[in-house]
């Protein structure tokens, strides 16, 4: 119900949303999964081309819906807590930083002793960047590559919010993440917003 309600919520309460979700073909919104995916892809192209507030919006709204054991679903609500997280750091909101910090943190608490164990490992590994991919320096499809960035982003900002590490520090995190933004906005001016996923 709580996933009904978002998206429901996310198609009809705001104006400039609306227009955004109108424009989103069918296809990425056939299911819930779906939707939500489009959802925070939209979210992050959003951010990066300058659109703070729209962007805020959508992640507010993905945010509400709990963790259910669910990884298809929470990859995608996870990489929305991090943008909310990220927002709310950038317009001095401590009480929703800790918020948006405090759920992802408690997904990688639950389960078993095992699973959280595994969780564990796989979560050290990835802030040291071993899962970072940058292939899409030598992909030719501008929409795939454009698609790769952002995911590359949401890795980034999610390695941010949780302090990085010795081999990834904040600052060369913030550093790399000037650099893939400006490529994702240049994209973004260069052939327009609407050129790219989630509208295609």
């Amino acid at each position: 119900m709580v996933t009904d309600a978002v998206i429901q919520s996310l198609q009809t309460e705001d104006k400039i949303l609306v227009d955004f979700f109108e424009k989103i073909p069918k296809k990425n919104k056939k299911t819930e999964k779906k939707f939500i995916e489009s959802s925070v892809r939209l979210a992050y192209v959003l951010f990066f081309s300058g659109e703070q507030e729209a962007a805020k919006q959508i992640v507010a709204r993905i945010s509400k819906i709990p963790f259910a054991n669910s990884y298809d679903y929470w990859v995608w609500i996870e990489a929305a807590l991090v943008l909310k997280g990220v927002i709310a750091e950038k317009e001095g909101d401590v009480s929703s930083y800790e918020s948006s910090l405090d759920t992802v943190s408690q997904a990688l608490k639950s389960g078993s002793e095992v699973q959280v164990s595994v969780k564990a490992n796989v979560h050290k590994r990835f802030l040291e960047g071993q899962t970072l991919d940058i292939s899409f320096y030598e992909e030719n499809n501008p929409v795939d590559a454009f698609e790769m960035r952002i995911e590359y982003v949401m890795s980034l900002l999610k390695m941010y919010i949780f302090g990085g590490s010795d081999s990834w520090t904040l600052k060369r995190i913030k550093g790399e993440l000037e650099k893939v933004g400006g490529e994702i906005r240049a994209a973004i001016v260069g052939k327009g917003i609407y050129s790219f996923p989630p509208f295609l």
